[in-house]
């Protein structure tokens, strides 16, 4: 079967393509899962504080997860090739339903130790066989704005469940597990009728392929570089902020602006990198963070600590987007999921780095410490996007065959 621009399929005339109909259901298993993480990630760490773990030996958990999550997204590209996205995913989603009943029947920290582990595997299935779906629908000059919508439903989910496990927490040891289990196993089993299936041909070769590969090396360094500042934030704005002499209150309030300042400019983000292209978009984003970060160096008082929540926020948040849509332009159909999977793999490298590297900036500088590692990583992305070329847009969308109105039977290169 040769590739075409026209609507050609197995079905002939029956096969349609519905590319938003699969966008739109894909979403709603991401918002899905995104909300089971967001129970289950607070209610680990909590659990176990409530245990007398020390909070090193917390942290350490979070880490092993992240560690799993980087090296669980590179088997994630080998599981797609063979296997193809719908499995992959339905893999992960029920990986991690029957590893959150694991905690509760077996409550050791030896046994919550590996099944983080195995948690952090089972969500790179989940995270990399989803952005690749993402990347595959619909034309690629929109890419960027899809996965910003991905990023959104993702964000949407996750932010539910965290707010719902402290209503969760006092019901019992089981029902907030039950509920992480219930609603990862509910989205497993509408994946066969809702999630696009895609896997590039079995007899593909390289020698079909029409668009050359791109060096992968800045978006990587964009991956990375999101792990890492979203980490140390995520871990360490609480402790910097409150030896600074902020109040818990205050703490808060600075979470809600980083988070809501990224989300407020995803979407926009991505429909405007889709035109002047990922890596420009990158370089602003960077600037635009680095500026922020640097403000309370120059002068620290609680505006400058504001204005810099709101635009490392408004920087930092929209980069994994950005990088997923560079990724896209520069590889072709027949190496997305390899490809998406060490741009994962990069973030859970950054995610592993950045709170050591904070903790180890704040006890030899002090609070500031935190501000200067983020400046850090900030100062070196902007240097390699600006050093960057970046890929040209896509000319065309693949050829996408259905079998029914969402389930990819298999694509080709239209470029």
């Amino acid at each position: 079967m040769t590739a075409d621009c026209g609507p050609a399929g197995e079905g002939g005339e029956r096969a349609e393509r519905h590319p938003l109909a699969a966008l739109v259901m894909l979403l709603g298993t991401t918002v899905a899962l995104g909300l089971s993480i967001g129970v289950f990630t607070p209610l680990i760490a909590a659990r176990l504080d409530r245990d007398g773990v020390a909070p090193l030996v917390n942290g350490l958990t979070s880490t092993v997860m992240y560690l799993a999550i980087g090296l669980g997204a590179l088997l994630a590209g080998r599981v797609i090739k063979s296997q193809g996205v719908r499995r992959t995913f339905l893999a992960g989603s029920i990986g991690l339903g029957l590893t959150a009943l694991l905690y509760p029947a077996l409550p050791t920290l030896a046994a919550w130790f590996a099944f983080r582990a195995l948690s952090g595997g089972f969500a790179a299935l989940f995270f990399v066989s989803t952005e690749v779906a993402v990347s595959l629908i619909g034309d690629p000059a929109r890419r960027a704005r899809n996965l910003a919508l991905y990023g959104v439903a993702f964000s949407v989910g996750f932010s539910t469940g965290a707010a719902s496990w402290p209503f969760l927490d006092p019901l019992g040891n089981w029902p907030p597990f039950l509920v992480v289990a219930g609603v990862s196993i509910l989205a497993a089993g509408l994946a066969p009728f809702l999630f696009p299936d895609a896997r590039p041909p079995v007899r593909d070769r390289p020698e079909r392929r029409k668009q050359p590969r791109l060096p992968l090396r800045a978006p990587m360094v964009i991956g990375f570089s999101y792990g890492f500042c979203e980490a140390i934030v995520t871990a360490l704005l609480p402790v910097c902020t409150v030896r600074l002499g902020f109040s818990n209150d205050q703490v808060g309030w600075f979470f809600v602006l980083v988070v809501g300042s990224g989300l407020v400019t995803h979407i926009p983000v991505g429909v405007a990198a889709d035109r002047v292209g990922p890596i420009p978009l990158t370089r602003a984003a960077a600037s635009i963070a680095l500026v922020g970060v640097c403000l309370p160096l120059l002068h620290l008082e609680l505006t400058t600590i504001i204005l810099c929540c709101v635009l490392a926020g408004i920087g930092v948040g929209s980069m994994y987007t950005l990088g997923l849509a560079e990724v896209g332009r520069r590889v072709d159909i027949h190496t997305l999921a390899a490809a998406n999977a060490r741009f994962t793999a990069s973030y859970g490298v950054g995610s592993v780095l950045g709170p050591a590297a904070g903790g180890l900036a704040i006890m030899l500088l002090g609070p500031r410490g935190f501000f200067w590692s983020l400046a850090a990583c900030l100062a070196v992305l902007s240097a390699v996007s600006f050093a960057a070329h970046p890929a040209p847009a896509p000319t065309a969308p693949p050829v996408v065959r259905w079998r029914s109105p969402i389930d990819i039977l298999e694509f080709d290169d239209c470029t």
